[in-house]
């Protein structure tokens, strides 16, 4: 199952492959696109904590429309600017390099522990893997 940044990298490949080219100008100032998807991938992120799938599936359909209409934009409209900045591909790489430079310094509400409880200085002896040689 592919993390959510690698599908929003997905889909950024896949609205480049589909661009045509022209010049209009967008539909969403490209400083919007930016912060609509860093919060759409925020909100996704959060909805992919849900354990049971269609919990899951359902948070991140509800945050979806939740933070597109926050931004004045229902799914028509966000799939337009998509296109239209498809059309440019410059400014949406450069929009999306935004997006992982706010994501990387997005702070993580998780406080940042070793991973495994022998890494920590007096942590508990480490479980044994499930997948460890058997002897």
């Amino acid at each position: 199952m592919p993390t959510r940044r690698g599908s929003l990298l997905l889909t950024a490949a896949a609205v480049l492959a589909a661009a045509c080219g022209g010049d209009a100008p967008p539909p969403l100032p490209q400083a919007r696109l930016v912060d609509v998807l860093t919060e759409l991938h925020l909100a996704e992120a959060r909805a992919d904590l849900f354990q049971a799938p269609d919990a899951r599936d359902s948070a991140r359909t509800a945050a979806r429309v939740a933070v597109l209409a926050r931004y004045d934009l229902d799914t028509l409209a966000w799939n337009r600017a998509l296109d239209a900045f498809a059309r440019a591909p410059d400014s949406l790489a450069a929009a999306y390099d935004s997006v992982l430079v706010r994501l990387a310094s997005e702070p993580s509400p998780l406080p940042r522990t070793p991973l495994l409880p022998t890494d920590a200085p007096d942590g508990p002896p480490a479980p044994k893997s499930p997948f460890a040689p058997r002897p």
